[in-house]
């Protein structure tokens, strides 16, 4: 099994695509032994659970960065409340 992921960054963006199985492989993620209820009298069976197939999720976040003139102001009027 393949998994891929990319993530990048421009000014104030964050974004990812991530791809989980990217060749499309057919395996089995989980499997038990059990009486098989459409055929009575039969011995136990191995019971599989096929895996998912190809999965993409992309994402993308933005942060505001304020200017140093802003970040200034705000500093200075959080310090002139506080006294």
């Amino acid at each position: 099994m393949l998994d891929a992921r990319v993530t990048g960054r421009w000014l104030g963006f964050q974004g990812f695509v991530r791809v989980k199985n990217l060749l499309d492989n057919r395996y089995e993620t989980f499997g038990t032994f059990a009486p098989n209820a459409r055929m009575p009298w039969t011995p136990v069976e191995r019971f599989l659970s096929p895996a998912p197939p190809v999965n993409v999720l992309a994402g993308l976040q933005y942060r505001y960065y304020p200017s140093p003139e802003v970040q200034l102001r705000c500093a200075l009027t959080k310090a002139w409340r506080q006294r």
